[in-house]
């Protein structure tokens, strides 16, 4: 994805304090840890796969490709925000609603 197209990502990133990794189909989650979440990236290109190439929040990524439409990361975003989660997560399940949860 280039680089005009991942502006609006980064802000929707920005309004929850999230990695772009959050909402990439090549991000993994490694859990919690002092209020913060950790990513790692699986993207099939060795070189770029490595911890120290996950960006920070407010990072950019050239490799982001999302892993849900945009409107239901503006959502997710949107439930974030509303409900004032500092800590937050969703599951991307097959059939049914996205189930999104998180704690303040």
């Amino acid at each position: 994805m280039k680089g005009q197209q991942r502006v609006v990502y980064l802000e929707l990133c920005d309004e929850v304090n999230a990695q772009l990794c959050a909402f990439c189909k090549y991000g993994n989650s490694m859990g919690w840890g002092c209020d913060e979440s950790y990513y790692e990236c699986r993207h099939p290109i060795r070189g770029i796969r490595y911890e120290e190439d996950v960006p920070d929040p407010g990072g950019d990524c050239w490799a982001f490709s999302p892993e849900l439409p945009l409107a239901v990361i503006a959502d997710i975003v949107g439930v974030v925000v509303s409900q004032h989660w500092t800590q937050w997560e969703f599951f991307v399940e097959k059939e049914g609603p996205l189930p999104v949860f998180g704690r303040v």
